[in-house]
C-alpha cells in the first residue's frame, strides 16, 4: 500500500470533518434526510430506466463504536517501549489482500474537510488510521467516517495493528482483520459487532454503524395542463416516493430538441416546476429533470412535446428553367409546413434593383417538389425569383433562384388605340407603345382597320411613335383599329381594339369623337 493516502483522524471523540455542516460534493445535506437498505430492489421514476441500486454512487457512513476483547501481539515488545492499538479502514474490491504493514512514514495529518472529503472519497483503495486510547480497547464514541463510492460492489475492511516505540525504533503488527461486503443490507442502520480474526481466530471484538445513501430515482416528470404553446412550454415534477437515504435538495433541467444535444439550463434549481421560452414552433423537443442530492445526480425523468403550428419553414431548392417559349417552369421544396398545410406561395422576382410581385401562385405538386410555370416575361432580362410559404398562421421564410436570363423576344402589346379626329378618308391615331420591347427595339407598327392591315410604319432607332393618321379609307364606314409593334425577334400581339368611329360622307366634314 505504498502510496496510498493515510488520514489520521484525530481522536476517538473528535467530530469527523464531514460533519453535516461541512462541505458537500453536489447539494446540502437536507434536514429531512434518512436512510435505507441498499439490497432492496426500487424501481426509478417515470421515463427513465433505474440504474440497480449496487451500481449507482454511494455515499458510505461509517460509526466506529468500540474495539475491545483484543490479543496482546506482542508481549516482549510491549516491555521494551510505549505501546497503542491502530485500526485501518480499506475500501476496494479484493481487500482479502491485506497489506502486511502499514505505509511507509507517519500518517498523514489532514485537518482541512474538503481536502479530506477528496483523500477519502477519490480512491479505489483507502486507508483511514484511528489512534486508540489504549493499548487492548478504544471508545470511538461520537466518530462518523463518509465515504463517497462509485459503487456497491466493493468491500469493506477493519485491520487491527500493535504498533511498539522501543529502543529499535517503531514497530507494527497486524493484530487481525474483518471484512464486511457492503451489498449486505442486513448490517445497515443497527450496531455490528465484527469478529477481528487472525489465521481463522478470534482475536478482538470491533463495534460499528453502517449507514448508506445513494442517488435518487428519476422524478415523475408532466407537462403543465395547456402548458405547451407555440415558444414556450411548462413542465412540473414530483420526486420518486423510492427511499434513497437522502432526499433531494435541488435538480438538473435539460431539454434538447429530438436526438439534439443537451442544454443544461440549470444544475442546481430549486423548484419544482420549470417554464421553457424561446422555442421554435413545431419542433419536438425533450425534457430531462434529474434531482440532485448529497450523493450526486440521480436517473431522469423525461417528459416530450411538440409545440404549436408556427409559419412554413423555409422554402429550399428553388429552380428556374427557361422553355422554349420563353416561358419559366419554376419549383421549389417546402421541408417543414409549420405544422399546418401550406394555402398557397407567394411569388416575386427581382430584376437589379427593382422588385416585382407575381401574387399567390395556387402550385402543382409533383413528388416532393411544387411547380409553376411563368410567362409574359420582359425578354433579354436577367431575373432571380423568390418564393415563399403561407399558411393559416402567416408568410414563412423565402428561398431564392439562381439568376436566369430571359432571350430577346418579340414586344408585349401596344395599348388600346385612341381615335382623335375622323375625316372622310382618314383617321388619326395615339396609342402607348407596348410595356416591353422583349429586350430589342421596336422596329415598327402596323395599324389595322377591320382586321385588316392597312399601314405598315417604320420607326428610326430611338424614336417612340405615338400618333400617326391613316389615309385611303372608306367614306361614311365604321372602323375598328388595332396596332401591332414588332421588333428584330418578331412581331407582338395585336392591341385591344379602339372604340368604333365612322368616317364622314363629305371632303369638308371633319369628325372629333368627344368634341
Amino acid at each position: 500500500l505504498s502510496g496510498v493516502p493515510v488520514v489520521r483522524v484525530s481522536n476517538a471523540g473528535a467530530a469527523s470533518p464531514f460533519a453535516t455542516n461541512g462541505p458537500r460534493a453536489a447539494a446540502p445535506v437536507s434536514s429531512s434526510s434518512s436512510w435505507y437498505r441498499p439490497s432492496a430492489s426500487r424501481a426509478g421514476g417515470r421515463g427513465s430506466p433505474a440504474r440497480p441500486v449496487a451500481e449507482r454512487p454511494h455515499l458510505i457512513q461509517i460509526e466506529p463504536i468500540g474495539l475491545g476483547q483484543l490479543r496482546a501481539s506482542s508481549w516482549f515488545s510491549t516491555l521494551l517501549g510505549a505501546s497503542r492499538v491502530l485500526v485501518s479502514i480499506h475500501f476496494g474490491p479484493e481487500v482479502d489482500a491485506f497489506p502486511a504493514r502499514l505505509p511507509d512514514g507517519p500518517p498523514v495529518d489532514i485537518d482541512d474537510p474538503a481536502e479530506a472529503k477528496q483523500a477519502l472519497s477519490q480512491r479505489s483503495h483507502t486507508v483511514v488510521v484511528i489512534d486508540t486510547a489504549g493499548d487492548r480497547s478504544a471508545d470511538f464514541s461520537g466518530l462518523k467516517l463518509r465515504f463517497l463510492r462509485p459503487a456497491l460492489e466493493e468491500q469493506f475492511a477493519v485491520v487491527v495493528w500493535h504498533e511498539t516505540k522501543g529502543m529499535l525504533g517503531v514497530s507494527y503488527e497486524r493484530v487481525g482483520h474483518s471484512v464486511v461486503p457492503l451489498k449486505d443490507g442486513g448490517l445497515e442502520g443497527k450496531v455490528n459487532t465484527l469478529r477481528v480474526v487472525d489465521q481463522g481466530a478470534d482475536v478482538g471484538r470491533f463495534m460499528l454503524m453502517f449507514r448508506y445513501a445513494t442517488t435518487p430515482f428519476a422524478p415523475i416528470v408532466d407537462l403543465e395542463p395547456n402548458g405547451v404553446q407555440r415558444s414556450q412550454a411548462a413542465v412540473r415534477w414530483s420526486d420518486s416516493n423510492k427511499e434513497v437515504g437522502s432526499d433531494p435538495s435541488a435538480y438538473v433541467v435539460r431539454l434538447r430538441e429530438a436526438e439534439g444535444a443537451w442544454d443544461v439550463l440549470d444544475n442546481q434549481f430549486r423548484e419544482r416546476s420549470f417554464t421553457f421560452t424561446g422555442l421554435k414552433g413545431n419542433t419536438l423537443y425533450e425534457v430531462n429533470i434529474g434531482a440532485v442530492n448529497e450523493v450526486g445526480v440521480g436517473d431522469y425523468g423525461v417528459v416530450e412535446f411538440r409545440t404549436g403550428a408556427c409559419e412554413p419553414g423555409p422554402v429550399v431548392r428553388v429552380s428556374a428553367d427557361l422553355q422554349q417559349d420563353s416561358s419559366v417552369v419554376l419549383s421549389w421544396e417546402l421541408d417543414d409546413d409549420g405544422g399546418s398545410p401550406p394555402t398557397g406561395f407567394l411569388v416575386s422576382y427581382r430584376q437589379g434593383e427593382a422588385v416585382g410581385e407575381l401574387g399567390d401562385v395556387p402550385p402543382r405538386r409533383v413528388g416532393s417538389h411544387y411547380v409553376t410555370e411563368l410567362s409574359d416575361l420582359d425578354g433579354n432580362t436577367e431575373y432571380v425569383f423568390v418564393v415563399a410559404g403561407v399558411n393559416s398562421i402567416g408568410v414563412g421564410t423565402s428561398g431564392a433562384s439562381d439568376p436566369i436570363q430571359t432571350p430577346p423576344s418579340p414586344p408585349t402589346a401596344c395599348g388600346q388605340p385612341v381615335v382623335r379626329e375622323v375625316g372622310m378618308d382618314r383617321a388619326t391615331l395615339e396609342w402607348n407603345g407596348p410595356a416591353s420591347s422583349g429586350g430589342a427595339a421596336v422596329t415598327g407598327y402596323t395599324i389595322f382597320s377591320n382586321g385588316v392591315p392597312v399601314c405598315e410604319l417604320a420607326v428610326p432607332p430611338q424614336q417612340v411613335l405615338a400618333q400617326y393618321e391613316v389615309t385611303g379609307l372608306m367614306p361614311d364606314t365604321e372602323h375598328v383599329f388595332h396596332v401591332r409593334a414588332r421588333n428584330e425577334i418578331g412581331e407582338g400581339p395585336v392591341s385591344p381594339p379602339s372604340v368604333p368611329v365612322r368616317t364622314t360622307r363629305q371632303y369638308d366634314e371633319v369628325y372629333i369623337p368627344g368634341g
